[in-house]
């Protein structure tokens, strides 16, 4: 294998840095893109109506399922 003067070297070394540090910003610019899209697609907040205004006719609403687990029970 032939080996490369120092000069040669040095200038391997220093596009090897500048191709790495410019490589890099390809990635952030991706990534700041990614943000702006992904802030455009996700609401902040949903606005819910009243439970009142929700209810259709003869419909009660119902409490939310607690974390504990349910018991089947079997026949």
């Amino acid at each position: 294998m032939a080996h490369l003067k120092t000069g040669p070297k040095i200038i391997l070394i220093i596009l090897l840095v500048v191709g790495f540090v410019f490589g890099l910003r390809k990635p952030r610019n991706l990534a700041g893109f990614l943000r702006r899209v992904m802030k455009a697609l996700v609401p902040e907040k949903a606005v819910l109506p009243d439970v009142k205004e929700a209810l259709m006719q003869n419909v009660e609403p119902v409490a939310l399922p607690s974390s504990t687990s349910a018991v089947c029970l079997q026949r």
